[in-house]
Parts: C-alpha cells; structure tokens; sequence
C-alpha cells in the first residue's frame, strides 16, 4: 500500500467537523451493516436448516447462507419464497426485493467512499490508489483508529456492543 502522506498534520490532531460528521456516517452504516448480516444470516441459515437442500455441486446439505448459490432452481424457488416469508414476519422492507445485506453494504460502500475522497486532501491517497481490497480495508482501519476517540458516546457503545475490531 501506498505510505500515508500527511499533508497536513493539523487536520488529523484537530480534525474538522466536515471529516467528524463523515466518519459518523461510516461508522453508523458499519454498525447497521453488522446487525443486518446478524439478521439476514439467522433467518437465511434456519430456513436453509429447516429444508435440508443439497448442494448441486457435492450432494451435501447446504446450511451457510453464502452458498445458497448452490441449491437447484426448484429448492432456490422454495428457499426465496421463504426468505421473503421471513423479512415480512420480521418487518424488513427493502428496495425492490434485493437483499437487505446487500443494500446495507452498499451503504457502507457509499460511507466509506464520501470519507475517503474527502480525506485524501490529507493523505495524499485517492480510491483508484485503494483498488487492491486489503489495502481499502486497511486503510479504512487506521482511519476508524483515529475517529474512533473523537465519535459519540452512542456510537462507540453501539459500536464496542457488536465486538468490531479498531
């Protein structure tokens, strides 16, 4: 990854409120990205348990959610059907019928990108130098280690409550 240059040392001691209220952003849609995937992964994974549908590539019984790629069309027919079945009982609305995991990730995504280009005046670092993931995810990582003390009591707890690492 490309060194961090600071440019100016000041910004990141006393940072403005522009960049506070940015890294706010990001970490709310963390937390609630985190609790979405709690959610979606318990519902998705009890109904895929309560099926018992094999896989079409080894025959096993699929019971992680990632793999629901793996079901048959018919058994992915059922297994939707009972999705959508679960975000109603539960109250769950979104967009369109896609995912709400993945509707919360892409407002992290969206997070994360407002603050990166706000902050590469500071860093000298732009998102086409983040292209590599490890070097975005690491990268984002400092940049809550920094936040992270000046963040509102609120988020902190919420944020320290889902165990995330700094």
């Amino acid at each position: 990854m490309k060194n961090i240059i600071f440019r100016n040392i000041d910004k990141i001691k006393n940072p403005p409120d522009e960049y506070i209220e940015l890294m706010k952003q990001y970490f709310m849609a963390l937390i609630e990205y985190i609790k979405t995937k709690k959610i979606v992964m318990d519902y998705e994974g009890k109904i895929l348990k309560e099926h018992s549908f094999k896989s079409i590539f080894n025959n096993e019984i699929v019971i992680n959610p990632d793999l629901s790629y793996h079901l048959n069309e018919s058994d992915y027919q059922i297994f939707w059907a009972e999705v959508i079945k679960a975000r109603k009982q539960l109250g769950i609305k979104v967009n369109d019928d896609s995912c709400p995991l993945i509707q919360a990730d892409q407002r992290m995504i969206k997070a994360e990108n407002d603050f990166i280009d706000a902050w590469e005046n500071v860093t000298g670092i732009s998102r086409n130098d983040l292209i590599i993931l490890e070097d975005r995810n690491e990268y984002i990582r400092l940049s809550r280690k920094i936040f992270y003390p000046i963040m509102p009591d609120d988020i902190k707890n919420e944020y320290k409550k889902l165990g995330v690492e700094l």
